[in-house]
């Protein structure tokens, strides 16, 4: 494939990302858009991260809307309640953020503050449940953290490499192991 091939590729994957943008705004309308806006600035998402995001940036959206966005064709499950949004969609809809007047730049930098506050809570919560045994959580310099790239490289793997009957049990076995 030369170079002008893929530029025809990338797009119509353009063009297919905004296309779902647009009938997702159809559907729901400008608020539900505003709520989709944030939830594609993490890389996964799940339904308690898209709620807290929705409870702390856009509390005015319907809650309905996270659910909305999360059975959308804006995104897609890759696990138990763990979906992701197609990168061009995503690259489309943070692109439209950080132009929209109303958030810009300082909504991105906000909500990268307030994910790793969330991912340090969360680590911290389920350290505090663990009961020896599983090495994803491990001592660090800045105190107990959990091995999240790790966990992340053998999800990855797993998700690409494994059939797809596996059930869910059997993928957090062998994540987690």
């Amino acid at each position: 494939m030369d170079h002008q091939e893929f530029r025809v590729e990338d797009s119509k994957l353009i063009r297919s990302a905004a296309n779902r943008i647009i009938a997702f705004t159809k559907r729901f309308g400008e608020s539900h858009l505003l709520l989709a806006y944030h939830a594609a600035f993490p890389l996964a998402i799940t339904p308690d991260l898209l709620y807290r995001i929705w409870a702390n940036f856009t509390p005015s959206v319907p809650w309905i809307a996270t659910a909305d966005i999360l059975l959308s064709r804006l995104c897609k499950e890759v696990g138990f309640e763990l979906y992701e949004m197609d990168p061009n969609v995503r690259g489309l809809l943070i692109n439209e953020m950080k132009e929209d007047p109303r958030f810009g730049q300082t909504r991105v930098d906000q909500l990268a503050d307030f994910l790793i506050s969330y991912i340090s809570s969360e680590t911290t919560s389920q350290t505090n449940e663990i009961k020896g045994g599983s090495r994803l959580w491990e001592q660090g310099r800045g105190g107990i953290t959990v091995s999240w790239h790790r966990m992340a490289v053998r999800w990855w793997h797993l998700k690409r490499h494994t059939p797809t009957t596996r059930t869910h049990n059997e993928y957090n076995a062998n994540i987690i192991g």
